[in-house]
């Protein structure tokens, strides 16, 4: 199973974000995080 979020902003917001979800998965086999991100 997949969770796809999508967001804007800033550079910083984005890799803080990827690392939330790397955790979300660690915490939750079998479910893979997706990022869709855009530079404002």
């Amino acid at each position: 199973m997949a969770i796809r979020t999508s967001w804007w902003g800033a550079q910083d917001r984005a890799d803080l974000i990827n690392r939330i979800m790397d955790l979300s998965e660690k915490g939750s086999p079998g479910i893979e995080a997706k990022t869709d991100f855009q530079e404002r």
